[in-house]
């Protein structure tokens, strides 16, 4: 949600529930977890995918980029459509003409965030990180990549995908965050 005003996780769940996708949850599951344990709810977001193909998510995925009307509603579910921060768009250009590499790590599914990252950003797939399922044929599995990107454990997927170094910069709108933030270079610049 850095990047966007919006959770494309969110959103394409609730486009996928009210496309009739045969998902493993409800969206008043997923609130019932999001109270007790956010990062049980976002694991349990992306498992209940399991059974869909890589391509039916991608779909919903462009769907839900592509989609006019502001909110996706799905059943009890009314979920805002993500859209970039005008002044993010602006960052991340400019920092992509200063030549620095940039990278999203969120804890939505690894597909949207690709999808989304490169469409309203130009960010490539390979630097955008998720929470990922196990495909076979490509279709998803309920079981998870680990680390998960939530809270310190996207300091664990910083490290095993982008870099044992500290980043130049971070940024967040989330105090679970934390971690990451604290990875900073101490001449760099954590953005809040």
């Amino acid at each position: 949600n850095t990047l966007i005003a919006g959770d494309i996780g969110e959103a394409v769940f609730a486009r996928l529930l009210a496309d009739g996708a045969p998902l493993k949850c409800t969206w008043e599951e997923y609130q019932s977890f999001l109270r007790c344990d956010v990062s049980a709810a976002y694991r349990l977001m992306v498992e209940s995918m399991a059974g869909l193909s890589i391509r039916e998510v991608e779909e919903a995925t462009l769907k839900v980029l592509i989609q006019t009307v502001p909110v996706i509603e799905a059943g009890n579910a009314r979920v805002s459509v993500p859209k970039p921060h005008p002044g993010m768009k602006k960052l991340v250009s400019l920092l992509k003409k200063l030549r620095y590499h940039i990278y999203v790590i969120s804890a939505s599914n690894q597909i949207s965030v690709r999808i989304a990252a490169e469409e309203f950003f130009g960010i490539s797939p390979e630097c955008s990180f998720g929470i990922e399922s196990r495909t076979v044929n490509k279709c998803l599995l309920a079981t998870l990549v680990k680390p998960f990107p939530i809270a310190a454990g996207k300091v664990d997927v910083y490290h095993k995908h982008i870099s044992t170094f500290p980043p130049l910069s971070t940024a967040t709108d989330s105090v679970v965050d934390a971690p990451i933030l604290g990875l900073t270079d101490p001449l760099g610049l954590s953005l809040w």
